[in-house]
């Protein structure tokens, strides 16, 4: 309990009103005010009180339908490696190697492999739903901002962008693998 102004605050309370700020935001976004649904991860270690409390968060904070996901599922089994001669990236039976100066920025590889590792740390971004995608946003430890999208049903990463260093990743012709 958090108390403020002679009242007090659950971390619920405290969790509805950043959903109904990042509620406002999408609504801002979209230019709409239709009923939205929320995909709100939660750290690996979140006991099943705290992920229901989270839920509850949700619902409370008006998104109509409301789901909890311990990591974006999308992203297990990602793995990227540097070195002075060499970047890879290796993702659902997808493998690409590439010396770090074909990249468009020196410092491309990094920044992409600090989202993905903030991704894969679920407390350190927001997930929403837009229409049949889903758009995760956060900022890296070394202060990146990004946003990651991929499709909602399959995982299927569709862009990776870093607006502050101007980059965007675009996944092309990639299919899902079972």
């Amino acid at each position: 309990t958090f108390t403020a102004s002679n009242e007090n605050f659950t971390a619920e309370d405290i969790a509805v009103e950043i959903l109904l700020k990042i509620k406002e935001s999408v609504y801002r976004y979209l230019g709409s005010q239709e009923p939205l649904d929320a995909v709100i991860t939660v750290p690996n270690n979140f006991s099943t009180l705290a992920v229901e409390n989270t839920k509850n968060a949700g619902i409370r904070a008006g998104f109509e339908n409301v789901t909890t996901l311990k990591e974006p599922a999308a992203l297990n089994g990602l793995t990227i490696t540097q070195t002075a001669d060499n970047c890879s990236f290796a993702f659902a039976g997808l493998n690409l190697q590439t010396p770090p100066s074909l990249l468009p920025d020196a410092a491309f590889s990094s920044c992409m492999q600090k989202a993905f590792e903030t991704l894969l740390d679920s407390a350190r971004f927001v997930a929403a739903q837009h229409g049949t995608d889903m758009v995760y946003s956060g900022r890296t430890e070394n202060g990146n901002n990004f946003t990651f999208t991929a499709e909602k049903d399959t995982g299927v990463p569709l862009t990776l962008e870093f607006p502050e260093r101007q980059l965007t990743v675009t996944f092309s012709d990639y299919k899902a693998t079972s």
